[in-house]
This record gives structure tokens, sequence and C-alpha cells, in this order.
């Protein structure tokens, strides 16, 4: 399995770059075999979290993998690291791509 998720990378100076499928919003998609899935688990996840997994273990419940350098195809596991929604969510405005909503929806008042 390793070998046919290498086989999708192009590494670069600095990004390792997902070539194959995206899942959405700009994130690599690798295709888990059904062999070796476990049960209830989807037939795809974010190729980022793979590169994860390779290099550092399971990934801990609850948390994130997140990314330094913004770009949503890297796997390059120095430029990756964990972390909470809250900590992606401050991530994301401290880099300045948050986006302000322009209707409150009901969750939103309720953290306001």
């Amino acid at each position: 399995m390793e070998e046919r998720f290498w086989s999708k990378v192009k590494k670069t100076d600095y990004c390792w770059i997902w070539t194959a499928s995206e899942l959405g919003k700009g994130y690599g998609s690798f295709s888990i075999p059904r062999s070796i899935r476990k049960k209830g688990e989807g037939h795809s996840i974010k190729a980022h979290r793979v590169s994860w997994t390779i290099h550092f273990g399971k990934i801990p419940k609850g948390l994130c993998v997140l990314h330094k350098c913004d770009n949503r195809k890297c796997v390059n596991p120095s430029h990756l690291f964990l972390g909470t929604v809250a900590d992606n969510n401050k991530d994301m405005w401290e880099k300045g791509r948050g986006v302000i909503p322009t209707k409150l929806s009901t969750a939103l008042v309720a953290i306001i």
C-alpha cells in the first residue's frame, strides 16, 4: 500500500504534492482497498492523513492533521502537525485564511 501511495506523490524542494484524485476542497484522496478496510471505514482517506500515519503512526482520536505550509495537496511529513479543530481554526485565522460569514447561523450565535 505504501508503494502505491508514494507513486502518487511528486516531491519538490519544499512540498511533496499529491498528484492523484481529490477528496474535495483541494485535499488529496487515497483509496483504501476493501480487503484491508476496517468495518465502518470509508473507501478513501485524505492523503496527508495517510502520510502522517506512515511516518508517525496512528492519529489520536479527536485530532486533525494540519498543514504548516497551507498546501492542501502537500503530504510532506515535516509540514504536518496534529491539532484539534479549534487549533485548525486558530491557525486559519492567524494566517489570514478565515472568511467572515455573511449570515449568522444558530451555532455561531451560540458561540458569540
